[in-house]
């Protein structure tokens, strides 16, 4: 069942639409052949009901300003315009370059900044530490990376580089546990010990029952997608590491580091992607947003030396709003609520305050003019709702975090170089004033 990124943005913000999608036909077989051959899987034609908005792929076209000051990342014979003959950044603006040659470029951005005016333990313990570091859940920045590719470069973009996986949900039919395989079994008297595979490849091979095993279903259309020189390398680990085949364990594997260097899809949950979806549309009502979106240039990548530390400093703008003449760096960001009191919080925990204040001295360290205190963030409100706030740093904010930024900069080039590591104070001893007490009103103090 191949899902077409374009079937939802079908009609422009026209609301739940109803598409229909068809799948290859094919036989049910067991799941260590569909890594081995080129099996195809037998799949009705199924009706999905999401949330449709425009269909697009964005063009962008650099103005006089920047067109004078950015180069592309790469020359056309593929040599990095950023480094020097030494492999040394070279300060610039630059185009398309990718997102993971970008964070490991030899250079400090907002996010070490970010960690460090936490504590340098916090920051020797994400950037310098040793330790393993334990794996986080990806669902909420899948969403995140999701939204963001659909608004900064259109649908187009993300079919290139994603599929669905198919929703269990629409085929009920199917047999989705070891239960139904049992039943099904025992419906036609074959025996009902041994794994969910087995079971699934007796019913198979007898060819009795007209019921698919779903993950069988999901397997295939998982290779399908990512190809077959793909799946060798999957079938290579899966025999090494003697996994049983599985959906999950084939997608694990798929978004491991192992498979890094294949230029394969990544497989999205059809769930994450109808959220990224309903976030894309949720911008959509807000004008605002829309206007600042309407004309710029996604992901431009920024590297200068700060002439206070000689530390290198980058930062990558998700969008470069063009409004006339005036040329504006607008920031993308999912959150779990936009509402200005509770976004005050949130904002002030993660430091975007000191986010805003960096891009703007790096951006202004590379020569190109923007306006002063004027870096918006663009944020939409994960949930039902689906909410966009255009949100501003107050001017008192802009003042304090102006005011820490040179501080922080020589204090962490300090940091770099003796490593002395230090908690939330320079001696680890405080004096604190309690926050006003919310209970004991009863003793009439």
């Amino acid at each position: 069942m191949d899902l077409c990124f374009d079937a939802f943005f079908d009609e422009a913000y026209a609301g739940p639409t109803e598409f229909t999608v068809t799948a290859p036909e094919a036989e049910c077989t067991d799941p260590s052949l569909l890594i081995a051959a080129n099996v195809q899987i037998k799949t009705p034609t199924v009706k999905v009901n999401v949330v449709s908005t425009k269909p697009t792929k964005k063009v962008c076209t650099l103005n006089k300003e920047l067109s004078a000051l950015a180069q592309p990342a790469y020359d056309d014979s593929g040599n990095p315009n950023f480094l020097d003959e030494d492999g040394a950044l070279v300060d610039g603006i630059y185009l398309d370059l990718p997102n993971k040659t970008y964070q490991n470029l030899d250079a400090y951005g907002s996010s070490h900044f970010k960690t460090y005016i936490t504590s340098p333990a916090h920051y020797y313990e994400k950037y310098l530490s040793d330790k393993k570091k334990e794996p986080t859940s990806t669902k909420h920045f899948e969403v995140g990376d999701i939204t963001h590719e659909l608004v900064l470069e259109g649908p187009c973009a993300v079919s290139e580089r994603r599929f669905i996986l198919i929703d269990p949900n629409d085929y009920p039919l199917d047999m989705h546990s070891s239960a139904d395989l049992k039943a099904e079994c025992e419906r036609f008297k074959i025996k009902t010990s041994g794994t969910i595979y087995e079971k699934a490849n007796r019913l198979s091979t007898l060819g009795k029952s007209s019921r698919m095993y779903f993950d069988f279903r999901q397997l295939q259309h998982i290779k399908n997608n990512v190809g077959e020189e793909c799946f060798k390398e999957i079938s290579k680990l899966i025999d090494d590491e003697d996994l049983v085949v599985t959906s999950d364990e084939v997608i694990k594997i798929i978004k491991s580091k192992n498979l890094m260097n294949m230029p394969l899809k990544q497989p999205v949950n059809p769930s994450d992607y109808k959220e990224a979806v309903a976030l894309h549309c949720g911008m959509s009502r807000n004008k605002s947003a829309i206007k600042l979106f309407e004309k710029g240039v996604p992901e431009v990548t920024f590297i200068v030396t700060d002439p206070l530390t000689k530390l290198k400093l980058k930062c990558r703008t998700d969008w470069l709003s063009f409004l006339g003449d005036v040329i504006l760096p607008t920031d993308l960001k999912t959150s779990r609520s936009c509402n200005p009191a509770v976004a005050a919080y949130q904002f002030a925990e993660l430091s975007y305050d000191i986010q805003a204040v960096f891009y703007l001295y790096v951006i202004q360290l590379s020569g190109l003019v923007t306006p002063k205190r004027q870096f918006p963030f663009v944020t939409l409100e994960k949930g039902p709702s689906s909410i966009c706030e255009v949100l501003e740093i107050h001017e008192s904010d802009w003042d304090e975090a102006e005011s820490t930024l040179p501080k922080l900069l020589q204090s962490f080039n300090t940091f770099i170089s003796n490593k002395i590591i230090t908690g939330y104070t320079k001696d680890g001893i405080s004096v604190i004033k309690l926050a006003k007490r919310k209970n004991g009103f009863f003793l009439d103090l």
